[in-house]
């Protein structure tokens, strides 16, 4: 396993942000605590906007959370978000149109 502080090349069919958004993680899973932004962003090798916009998504998701004194660390996801059931449930419709009376929903 790559050293989360190492910057990750994109594979071909990778995609750049997702590595990215999946190296602060990894970053901040390794160092345990809190992390200021600026640690995480210098320990990932990504650029601070860039750092602020992924951590944001991350908090939102429930991935990361972001204390009162403004340092991030792992957050705990109960479930899904928003976003993923509608996800979910798009593919269920699509699933049970495209399978009638093969599939729930």
């Amino acid at each position: 396993m790559p050293d989360p502080g190492e910057k990750t090349g994109v594979t071909a069919g990778g995609v750049q942000s997702m590595h990215r958004a999946l190296d602060l993680f990894e970053v901040v899973a390794a160092r345990g605590g809190t992390l200021a932004i600026g640690e995480i962003a210098a320990a990932a090798g990504v650029p601070l906007p860039t750092t602020h916009r992924l951590l944001r998504t991350l908090v939102d998701r429930g991935y990361m959370r972001q204390a009162s004194d403004r340092r991030y660390a792992l957050g705990f996801p109960t479930g899904p978000s928003r976003s993923r059931r509608e996800l979910v449930d798009r593919g269920r419709r699509g699933t049970a149109a495209q399978w009638p009376g093969r599939c729930p929903g």
